[in-house]
């Protein structure tokens, strides 16, 4: 059975993608494991004997995973997964090694409201988190509730006369297989073609038999990917970084910032 890790420091952003979870999972039943990353400050720690460090470290853990207890028992008695308590100096890695470790379906993180995603990448933990996990990010801009995902946008650098990659493709399985999506969702394929001039042009059965695979032009791939989530009114925005180039075009773009911050879209990233 698929089960879903969600990452929290306790703060209201990361509480609220608690909560989404909470309601995702009254529709799509699955386990939920908890986890949180603390540290003990450098300065605290080289003041002081190592015995003493160990014993902050206890208490810190002791009072994290009361934390945790209390979150976990918000959830459905049989979808009570684990409680991870975990000290580590890098939270991206503790959270992208445990969901390896258990076999974790999906990583559910938060976007913080107080800066947005792309503005402070280097120095988000979620950002890091993507990049280093194998497993797909979920990540939920504050203030965002579950309603239901029945419409997600895919964009692809897959043109007309080519086929998904193969890591479009492991992406696009996913989302058919995973238990949370049964409901069958309509997968929106776009291509957004630099040109202005490209008239909307949509190709049936394409990639698969019964979907459809929009080619679109704008004049940069992230205004052209806010314009179809506004029309399709997706739920949710899922992309696979296909090279590091598309992926940093997209996520230091002004527009997508306006895209998540104001939007409210939830963004799915495959690695």
């Amino acid at each position: 059975m698929s089960r879903i890790l969600v990452a929290t420091d306790f703060s209201d952003s990361s509480l609220n993608a608690f909560k989404f979870v909470k309601e995702m999972i009254q529709k799509y039943p699955m386990p939920i494991d908890l986890i949180h990353v603390f540290d003990i400050p450098i300065p605290t720690a080289t003041a002081l004997t190592t015995n003493a460090v160990a014993g902050m470290i206890m208490e810190r853990e002791k009072a994290v995973t009361e934390h945790l207890k209390e979150l976990h028992g918000e959830l459905p008695e049989n979808l009570r997964g684990k409680i991870y308590s975990v000290h580590g100096t890098y939270p991206s890695t503790e959270i992208a090694e445990k969901a390896d470790e258990i076999g974790a379906s999906l990583i559910v993180m938060a976007l913080r409201e107080k800066y947005s995603f792309f503005e402070k990448m280097i120095g988000s933990t979620t950002a890091h988190t993507i990049q280093k996990s194998h497993v797909p990010v979920l990540a939920i801009p504050n203030g965002v509730q579950f309603s239901g995902i029945s419409k997600i946008l895919f964009p692809t650098e897959m043109r007309v006369d080519e086929e998904l990659s193969k890591q479009e493709l492991k992406a696009m399985k996913w989302l058919h297989e995973f238990s949370g999506f049964v409901a069958k969702p309509d997968i929106h394929v776009i291509h957004i073609s630099k040109s202005s001039k490209q008239v909307d042009t949509i190709i049936k059965d394409k990639p698969f038999p019964g979907m459809e695979f929009i080619v679109s032009g704008a004049e940069t791939i992230e205004a052209g990917i806010l314009h179809h989530l506004e029309k399709t009114s997706a739920d949710l925005l899922a992309v696979y970084k296909p090279n590091r180039s598309f992926w940093e075009r997209l996520y230091h773009s002004s527009v997508t910032r306006k895209l998540l911050v104001n939007s409210r879209i939830p963004l799915l990233v495959f690695s």
